[in-house]
């Protein structure tokens, strides 16, 4: 569902990355933040257990990508125009 409101804001372009970068921002919270609030008693990890729940949370935010941007609808992920200003390399060094 989190994910679904990063589409949202941020627009559908590049979504698969932007879900392997909520997987592991998931990853990160869920694994990291257990060991420090002492949730977690399995200490220490292996190494092999801990890259196969990296790839698996990857795997995870890359299938809410897929889900999300296939079943969603269009009007959700509409991205507003927003109007930068316009700079050039000129009218920065022009002083």
């Amino acid at each position: 569902m989190g994910y679904v409101y990063v589409l949202k804001f941020t627009g559908k372009d590049h979504a698969l990355m932007k879900g392997v970068g909520y997987g592991h921002g998931a990853w990160t919270l869920l694994l990291g933040g257990a060991n420090k609030l002492g949730v977690s008693t399995i200490y220490p990890l292996e190494p092999s257990s801990i890259l196969s729940t990296y790839a698996e949370h990857a795997l995870y935010g890359a299938g809410t990508a897929l889900i999300a941007t296939t079943l969603g609808d269009e009007d959700m992920f509409r991205k507003e125009d927003i109007e930068l200003p316009q700079t050039s390399a000129e009218s920065i060094y022009e002083h």
